[in-house]
């Protein structure tokens, strides 16, 4: 429900909802008009036939969900990456702590259950300084996290996302990493 809250008060919209004890609830989402039409499939954006591509990392994926962890877990593992998973925030500090070197990348979501995302990325940062992160949310309103965390460079998934997007932002994210190493 949260993930759909989100979408909906991301497009401008807002819900109601009617509920009746013994009988049932009726949730009911209201998008603003448009007066403008979809450009048909072959005008959408070049950037959606852009080929993605995976890599040899390790990514940390921090999310509570089952089937998003999974999706994750699919996605990067057949792209090549190595994945570690948390269900929940203390999990995944316990799994950077094991060995903080060898994570190259942080999937964290910002509401997690016993710690948040930002709690984790602060955690990390204080062994790790600039490790790599992207925040994954499906609210809407996380939006003085998610500003304070684009100013901070760090990238900024909406779900619910394509696997396609994820390869991306992760491809993305790990290669301006790279770019900003200094170089031997």
């Amino acid at each position: 429900m949260a993930t759909v809250y989100g979408v909906v008060r991301q497009h401008g919209g807002f819900m109601h909802v009617y509920s009746e004890p013994g009988i049932g609830s009726t949730f009911r989402a209201y998008f603003p008009a448009s007066a403008s039409q979809a450009p048909p499939p072959a005008e959408r954006t070049a950037d959606d036939s852009r080929a993605f591509h995976g890599g040899s990392e390790t990514i940390l994926v921090a999310e509570d969900h089952d089937g998003l962890r999974q999706l994750a877990y699919e996605t990067l593992t057949n792209l090549g990456y190595r994945v570690l998973l948390a269900a929940d925030g203390e999990r995944a500090l316990e799994e950077f702590q094991k060995a903080p070197g060898r994570i190259h990348l942080a999937l964290l979501d910002v509401v997690l259950p016993k710690m948040s995302g930002p709690e984790i990325c602060a955690r990390m940062r204080e062994k790790r300084p600039g490790m790599p992160v992207i925040f994954v949310t499906g609210y809407g309103a996380d939006k003085s996290t998610l500003q304070q965390t684009r100013q901070e460079g760090l990238a900024v998934l909406q779900k619910p996302y394509a696997a396609r997007d994820l390869a991306r932002t992760i491809r993305d994210t790990l290669d301006q990493r790279a770019e900003l190493q200094p170089h031997e």
